[in-house]
Protein backbone atom coordinates (compact mmCIF):
# COMPACT_ATOMS: atom_id res chain seq x y z
CA UNK A 1 0.00 0.00 0.00
CA UNK A 2 1.29 3.32 -0.55
CA UNK A 3 1.75 6.04 1.71
CA UNK A 4 -0.83 8.18 -0.54
CA UNK A 5 -3.44 5.22 -0.47
CA UNK A 6 -2.72 5.10 3.60
CA UNK A 7 -3.46 9.05 4.62
CA UNK A 8 -6.30 9.00 2.12
CA UNK A 9 -7.96 5.82 4.21
CA UNK A 10 -6.98 7.05 7.26
CA UNK A 11 -9.07 10.54 6.54
CA UNK A 12 -11.78 8.79 5.55
CA UNK A 13 -11.89 7.23 9.12
CA UNK A 14 -11.39 10.18 10.79
CA UNK A 15 -13.47 12.27 8.64
CA UNK A 16 -16.42 9.63 9.11
CA UNK A 17 -16.04 9.63 13.07
CA UNK A 18 -15.16 12.91 13.73
CA UNK A 19 -18.56 14.66 13.42
CA UNK A 20 -21.43 16.91 14.85
CA UNK A 21 -21.45 14.75 18.20
CA UNK A 22 -18.66 17.10 19.49
CA UNK A 23 -21.50 19.56 20.07
CA UNK A 24 -22.91 17.68 22.82
CA UNK A 25 -19.48 16.49 24.64
CA UNK A 26 -18.63 20.09 26.64
CA UNK A 27 -22.19 19.49 28.29
CA UNK A 28 -21.56 15.60 29.56
CA UNK A 29 -17.88 16.77 30.83
CA UNK A 30 -19.46 19.35 32.59
CA UNK A 31 -22.60 16.90 34.04
CA UNK A 32 -20.67 13.71 34.51
CA UNK A 33 -17.24 15.21 35.23
CA UNK A 34 -14.44 15.22 33.47
CA UNK A 35 -12.49 12.30 35.10
CA UNK A 36 -15.47 9.65 33.92
CA UNK A 37 -15.64 11.36 30.78
CA UNK A 38 -12.49 11.28 29.46
CA UNK A 39 -12.39 7.26 30.83
CA UNK A 40 -14.86 6.84 28.84
CA UNK A 41 -13.03 8.55 25.56
CA UNK A 42 -9.98 6.40 26.58
CA UNK A 43 -12.02 3.34 26.94
CA UNK A 44 -14.32 3.73 23.68
CA UNK A 45 -11.63 4.51 21.49
CA UNK A 46 -9.71 1.21 22.38
CA UNK A 47 -13.37 -0.49 22.08
CA UNK A 48 -14.44 0.97 18.82
CA UNK A 49 -10.53 0.06 16.93
CA UNK A 50 -11.27 -3.91 18.37
CA UNK A 51 -14.81 -4.22 17.14
CA UNK A 52 -13.62 -1.83 13.37
CA UNK A 53 -10.63 -4.55 13.20
CA UNK A 54 -13.52 -7.19 13.42
CA UNK A 55 -15.57 -5.88 10.92
CA UNK A 56 -12.84 -5.47 8.59
CA UNK A 57 -12.05 -9.58 9.12
CA UNK A 58 -15.03 -10.28 8.64
CA UNK A 59 -15.48 -8.47 5.23
CA UNK A 60 -12.19 -9.84 4.50
CA UNK A 61 -13.45 -13.76 5.35
CA UNK A 62 -16.61 -13.74 3.57
CA UNK A 63 -15.50 -12.04 0.23
CA UNK A 64 -18.81 -10.48 -0.17
CA UNK A 65 -20.62 -7.33 -1.39
CA UNK A 66 -23.01 -7.96 1.33
CA UNK A 67 -22.98 -5.64 4.43
CA UNK A 68 -23.70 -5.73 7.91
CA UNK A 69 -27.61 -5.90 7.74
CA UNK A 70 -26.88 -8.95 5.42
CA UNK A 71 -24.81 -10.59 7.21
CA UNK A 72 -26.84 -10.50 10.57
CA UNK A 73 -29.56 -12.33 8.09
CA UNK A 74 -27.38 -15.02 7.04
CA UNK A 75 -26.50 -15.48 10.32
CA UNK A 76 -29.17 -15.08 12.56
CA UNK A 77 -32.16 -15.24 10.27
CA UNK A 78 -35.11 -13.22 10.01
CA UNK A 79 -35.45 -12.38 13.72
CA UNK A 80 -31.89 -10.90 13.94
CA UNK A 81 -32.60 -9.64 9.93
CA UNK A 82 -35.70 -7.41 11.53
CA UNK A 83 -33.74 -6.18 14.58
CA UNK A 84 -31.04 -5.35 12.49
CA UNK A 85 -33.00 -3.23 10.23
CA UNK A 86 -34.65 -1.58 13.48
CA UNK A 87 -31.75 -0.83 14.92
CA UNK A 88 -29.84 0.33 11.36
CA UNK A 89 -32.37 2.59 10.16
CA UNK A 90 -33.79 4.06 13.37
CA UNK A 91 -29.96 4.69 14.07
CA UNK A 92 -29.72 6.47 10.63
CA UNK A 93 -32.85 8.28 11.09
CA UNK A 94 -32.33 9.82 14.30
CA UNK A 95 -28.53 10.41 13.57
CA UNK A 96 -30.62 12.72 10.67
CA UNK A 97 -32.76 13.87 13.26
CA UNK A 98 -29.64 15.34 15.73
CA UNK A 99 -28.21 17.14 12.61
CA UNK A 100 -31.48 19.12 11.84
CA UNK A 101 -31.51 20.30 15.61
CA UNK A 102 -28.04 21.53 15.35
CA UNK A 103 -28.61 22.87 11.80
CA UNK A 104 -31.61 24.81 13.69
CA UNK A 105 -29.15 26.27 16.02
CA UNK A 106 -26.79 27.34 13.90
CA UNK A 107 -29.30 28.94 11.81
CA UNK A 108 -30.91 30.77 15.00
CA UNK A 109 -27.23 32.48 15.25
CA UNK A 110 -26.78 33.57 11.65
CA UNK A 111 -30.36 34.75 11.76
CA UNK A 112 -31.01 35.61 15.83
CA UNK A 113 -34.79 36.46 14.90
CA UNK A 114 -35.60 33.04 13.02
CA UNK A 115 -38.27 31.03 14.74
CA UNK A 116 -36.89 28.05 15.65
CA UNK A 117 -39.24 25.47 13.53
CA UNK A 118 -38.66 27.79 10.79
CA UNK A 119 -34.85 27.57 11.14
CA UNK A 120 -35.45 23.75 10.92
CA UNK A 121 -37.87 23.71 8.20
CA UNK A 122 -34.71 26.01 6.07
CA UNK A 123 -32.18 23.90 7.42
CA UNK A 124 -34.08 20.73 6.35
CA UNK A 125 -34.86 22.19 2.87
CA UNK A 126 -31.46 22.95 2.07
CA UNK A 127 -29.99 19.68 2.84
CA UNK A 128 -32.85 17.39 1.07
CA UNK A 129 -32.42 19.21 -1.98
CA UNK A 130 -28.97 16.76 -2.83
CA UNK A 131 -31.53 13.86 -2.29
CA UNK A 132 -33.23 14.57 -5.48
CA UNK A 133 -30.28 14.15 -7.86
CA UNK A 134 -28.23 10.68 -7.97
CA UNK A 135 -25.34 11.92 -6.21
CA UNK A 136 -23.03 9.39 -4.76
CA UNK A 137 -21.20 9.29 -1.39
CA UNK A 138 -18.98 12.61 -1.96
CA UNK A 139 -15.66 10.56 -0.08
CA UNK A 140 -13.34 13.33 -0.88
CA UNK A 141 -15.82 16.08 0.55
CA UNK A 142 -16.55 14.18 3.83
CA UNK A 143 -12.71 14.16 4.09
CA UNK A 144 -12.14 17.63 3.74
CA UNK A 145 -14.94 18.56 5.59
CA UNK A 146 -13.61 16.23 9.13
CA UNK A 147 -10.48 17.61 7.92
CA UNK A 148 -11.33 21.03 8.82
CA UNK A 149 -13.82 20.75 11.67
CA UNK A 150 -10.62 19.46 12.90
CA UNK A 151 -8.96 22.81 12.46
CA UNK A 152 -11.50 25.05 13.11
CA UNK A 153 -11.20 23.22 16.93
CA UNK A 154 -7.77 23.39 17.61
CA UNK A 155 -7.86 26.81 16.00
CA UNK A 156 -10.48 27.72 18.30
CA UNK A 157 -7.99 26.20 21.69
CA UNK A 158 -5.56 28.68 20.49
CA UNK A 159 -7.69 31.46 20.02
CA UNK A 160 -9.70 30.88 22.94
CA UNK A 161 -9.45 33.56 25.85
CA UNK A 162 -9.87 32.15 29.07
CA UNK A 163 -12.82 33.54 31.67
CA UNK A 164 -11.67 35.25 34.48
CA UNK A 165 -14.28 32.81 36.25
CA UNK A 166 -14.27 29.38 34.73
CA UNK A 167 -17.13 27.34 34.65
CA UNK A 168 -16.17 24.66 37.41
CA UNK A 169 -15.87 20.83 36.37
CA UNK A 170 -15.87 17.94 38.77
CA UNK A 171 -13.92 15.08 38.05
CA UNK A 172 -16.90 12.93 38.73
CA UNK A 173 -20.78 12.87 39.32
CA UNK A 174 -21.89 9.30 41.12
CA UNK A 175 -25.04 9.95 39.87
CA UNK A 176 -24.52 10.71 36.13
CA UNK A 177 -22.29 7.70 36.11
CA UNK A 178 -23.74 6.22 32.43
CA UNK A 179 -24.12 9.77 31.25
CA UNK A 180 -21.15 9.64 28.45
CA UNK A 181 -22.07 6.23 27.14
CA UNK A 182 -24.72 7.53 24.00
CA UNK A 183 -22.67 10.81 23.74
CA UNK A 184 -19.18 9.32 23.84
CA UNK A 185 -20.03 6.39 21.54
CA UNK A 186 -21.96 8.63 18.90
CA UNK A 187 -19.13 10.52 18.63
CA UNK A 188 -16.67 7.89 18.43
CA UNK A 189 -18.73 5.65 15.98
CA UNK A 190 -16.99 5.16 12.23
CA UNK A 191 -18.00 2.13 11.25
CA UNK A 192 -19.79 2.56 8.26
CA UNK A 193 -16.32 4.06 6.76
CA UNK A 194 -15.05 0.26 6.64
CA UNK A 195 -17.00 -0.82 4.19
CA UNK A 196 -15.86 2.07 1.00
CA UNK A 197 -12.19 1.18 2.28
CA UNK A 198 -12.97 -2.83 1.97
CA UNK A 199 -14.00 -2.24 -1.45
CA UNK A 200 -11.33 0.06 -2.72
CA UNK A 201 -8.69 -2.28 -0.81
CA UNK A 202 -10.87 -5.65 -2.60
CA UNK A 203 -10.03 -4.00 -6.69
CA UNK A 204 -6.32 -3.46 -5.31
CA UNK A 205 -5.66 -6.84 -3.90
CA UNK A 206 -4.70 -5.16 -0.39
CA UNK A 207 -7.03 -7.01 2.00
CA UNK A 208 -4.89 -9.22 4.37
CA UNK A 209 -2.27 -6.42 5.77
CA UNK A 210 -3.99 -6.19 8.76
CA UNK A 211 -1.22 -4.47 10.68
CA UNK A 212 -1.94 -1.08 8.39
CA UNK A 213 -5.81 -1.43 9.32
CA UNK A 214 -5.08 -1.58 12.94
CA UNK A 215 -2.52 1.51 12.77
CA UNK A 216 -4.97 3.28 10.75
CA UNK A 217 -8.05 2.67 12.89
CA UNK A 218 -6.16 3.36 15.67
CA UNK A 219 -4.83 6.77 14.23
CA UNK A 220 -8.10 7.56 13.05
CA UNK A 221 -10.22 7.10 16.43
CA UNK A 222 -7.68 8.54 18.80
CA UNK A 223 -6.63 11.16 16.98
CA UNK A 224 -10.87 11.88 17.40
CA UNK A 225 -10.80 11.45 20.53
CA UNK A 226 -7.74 13.94 20.43
CA UNK A 227 -9.37 16.92 18.79
CA UNK A 228 -12.87 15.88 20.95
CA UNK A 229 -11.17 16.28 24.09
CA UNK A 230 -9.50 19.57 22.68
CA UNK A 231 -12.46 21.00 21.65
CA UNK A 232 -14.05 20.51 25.23
CA UNK A 233 -11.28 21.94 27.05
CA UNK A 234 -11.54 25.18 24.75
CA UNK A 235 -15.04 25.45 25.23
CA UNK A 236 -14.99 25.34 29.33
CA UNK A 237 -12.26 27.10 28.95
CA UNK A 238 -14.01 30.41 27.29
CA UNK A 239 -17.50 29.73 27.85
CA UNK A 240 -19.89 31.03 30.83
CA UNK A 241 -22.63 29.11 29.58
CA UNK A 242 -22.60 25.71 28.85
CA UNK A 243 -25.65 23.95 26.97
CA UNK A 244 -26.82 20.64 26.08
CA UNK A 245 -26.00 21.68 21.95
CA UNK A 246 -22.91 24.23 23.27
CA UNK A 247 -23.95 26.13 19.99
CA UNK A 248 -26.41 28.12 22.00
CA UNK A 249 -24.23 29.21 24.88
CA UNK A 250 -21.56 30.47 22.43
CA UNK A 251 -22.86 33.97 21.81
CA UNK A 252 -20.26 35.67 24.68
CA UNK A 253 -17.26 34.24 21.71
CA UNK A 254 -15.73 37.29 19.84
CA UNK A 255 -17.37 37.55 16.51
CA UNK A 256 -15.00 36.56 13.93
CA UNK A 257 -14.44 33.07 16.35
CA UNK A 258 -18.09 32.43 16.04
CA UNK A 259 -18.48 33.18 12.03
CA UNK A 260 -15.51 30.73 11.68
CA UNK A 261 -17.47 27.80 13.84
CA UNK A 262 -21.11 28.68 12.08
CA UNK A 263 -19.36 28.68 8.66
CA UNK A 264 -17.08 25.40 9.23
CA UNK A 265 -19.96 23.51 11.76
CA UNK A 266 -22.98 24.41 8.88
CA UNK A 267 -20.18 22.89 6.37
CA UNK A 268 -19.89 19.58 8.42
CA UNK A 269 -23.50 19.47 8.86
CA UNK A 270 -24.58 19.50 4.86
CA UNK A 271 -21.89 17.24 3.98
CA UNK A 272 -22.51 14.66 6.61
CA UNK A 273 -26.28 14.81 6.09
CA UNK A 274 -26.75 13.70 2.59
CA UNK A 275 -24.49 10.26 3.25
CA UNK A 276 -27.16 9.38 5.64
CA UNK A 277 -29.82 10.06 3.34
CA UNK A 278 -28.05 7.80 0.88
CA UNK A 279 -27.36 5.00 3.16
CA UNK A 280 -31.55 5.17 4.36
CA UNK A 281 -32.38 5.03 0.70
CA UNK A 282 -30.11 2.42 -0.02
CA UNK A 283 -31.43 0.50 2.85
CA UNK A 284 -34.81 1.41 2.36
CA UNK A 285 -34.72 -0.02 -1.61
CA UNK A 286 -32.51 -3.13 -1.57
CA UNK A 287 -33.42 -4.31 1.68
CA UNK A 288 -36.82 -3.24 2.95
CA UNK A 289 -37.66 -3.77 -1.30
CA UNK A 290 -39.28 -0.40 -1.26
CA UNK A 291 -39.80 1.57 -4.36
CA UNK A 292 -37.39 4.42 -4.90
CA UNK A 293 -40.30 7.18 -4.48
CA UNK A 294 -41.59 5.43 -1.19
CA UNK A 295 -37.71 5.65 -0.12
CA UNK A 296 -37.35 8.96 -0.95
CA UNK A 297 -40.49 10.03 0.40
CA UNK A 298 -39.37 8.24 3.61
CA UNK A 299 -35.77 9.81 3.55
CA UNK A 300 -37.51 13.29 3.44
CA UNK A 301 -40.21 13.14 6.10
CA UNK A 302 -39.42 10.99 8.41
CA UNK A 303 -36.45 13.18 10.11
CA UNK A 304 -38.28 16.15 10.20
CA UNK A 305 -41.29 14.47 11.09
CA UNK A 306 -39.79 13.34 14.22
CA UNK A 307 -38.30 16.52 14.81
CA UNK A 308 -41.44 18.53 15.10
CA UNK A 309 -43.15 15.69 17.23
CA UNK A 310 -40.91 16.66 20.37
CA UNK A 311 -37.46 15.63 19.45
CA UNK A 312 -35.91 18.52 19.82
CA UNK A 313 -33.57 17.88 22.74
CA UNK A 314 -30.05 17.92 21.06
CA UNK A 315 -27.71 16.26 23.80
CA UNK A 316 -30.97 13.41 24.73
CA UNK A 317 -31.11 13.13 20.80
CA UNK A 318 -27.15 12.07 20.68
CA UNK A 319 -27.33 9.90 23.93
CA UNK A 320 -30.51 7.83 22.16
CA UNK A 321 -29.19 7.22 18.72
CA UNK A 322 -25.77 6.42 20.30
CA UNK A 323 -26.74 4.40 23.50
CA UNK A 324 -29.34 2.19 21.97
CA UNK A 325 -28.82 2.33 18.28
CA UNK A 326 -25.57 2.47 17.56
CA UNK A 327 -25.08 0.30 21.09
CA UNK A 328 -26.76 -2.40 18.87
CA UNK A 329 -25.27 -2.02 15.94
CA UNK A 330 -22.25 -2.85 17.74
CA UNK A 331 -23.71 -5.29 19.41
CA UNK A 332 -24.70 -7.03 16.14
CA UNK A 333 -21.01 -6.70 14.67
CA UNK A 334 -19.47 -8.65 17.33
CA UNK A 335 -22.24 -11.35 17.46
CA UNK A 336 -21.64 -11.11 13.38
CA UNK A 337 -17.88 -11.40 13.97
CA UNK A 338 -18.01 -14.33 16.51
CA UNK A 339 -19.64 -16.73 14.71
CA UNK A 340 -18.03 -15.59 11.24
CA UNK A 341 -14.76 -15.96 12.69
CA UNK A 342 -15.15 -18.96 14.55
CA UNK A 343 -13.08 -17.57 17.10
CA UNK A 344 -11.18 -20.00 20.17
CA UNK A 345 -9.68 -19.94 23.00
CA UNK A 346 -11.09 -18.83 26.10
CA UNK A 347 -9.38 -15.18 26.60
CA UNK A 348 -10.72 -14.72 22.85
CA UNK A 349 -14.02 -15.39 23.58
CA UNK A 350 -14.69 -14.08 26.72
CA UNK A 351 -13.12 -10.40 24.83
CA UNK A 352 -16.38 -10.81 22.45
CA UNK A 353 -18.82 -11.81 25.35
CA UNK A 354 -17.26 -9.00 27.12
CA UNK A 355 -17.54 -6.54 24.75
CA UNK A 356 -21.41 -7.43 23.18
CA UNK A 357 -22.27 -7.26 26.83
CA UNK A 358 -20.98 -3.55 27.53
CA UNK A 359 -22.99 -2.73 24.57
CA UNK A 360 -26.45 -4.48 24.74
CA UNK A 361 -26.14 -3.49 28.66
CA UNK A 362 -25.84 0.21 27.85
CA UNK A 363 -28.25 0.13 25.34
CA UNK A 364 -30.87 -1.69 28.43
CA UNK A 365 -29.83 0.86 30.26
CA UNK A 366 -30.21 4.25 27.72
CA UNK A 367 -33.71 2.45 27.05
CA UNK A 368 -34.57 2.44 30.91
CA UNK A 369 -33.04 6.54 31.20
CA UNK A 370 -34.81 7.82 28.58
CA UNK A 371 -38.04 5.44 27.52
CA UNK A 372 -39.35 4.27 31.02
CA UNK A 373 -37.99 7.02 33.51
Amino acid sequence: MSLKIFFQELGLIFSTTVGVGVFALPYIFKEAGWALSVFYLLIFSGLMVAVHIIYWRVLVKTGKTKRLLMLVRENFGSLGFGLGATTIIGGITLAMVAYLILGGHFLRLVFPGMAENLSIIVFWILVSLPLFFKLSRMIGLEVWAGLILAGAVIFLLLEAEPLSTPVQIQAFSSSNLFLPFGAVLFALAGWTAIEPIYDSSKKRLELTNFKTRIWQFSFATFGAALIYLIFVLAILGSSSSITTDTISGLQNLPGYELAILLVIGIFAIATSYLPFGREFESLAIKDLKFSRLVSLVLVLAVPVGLVFLGLKNFSEVVGLVGGVFLALQYFFIVLVGRKVLEIRGFLKKLGFYSAAAIFLLGAVYEVYYFVIR
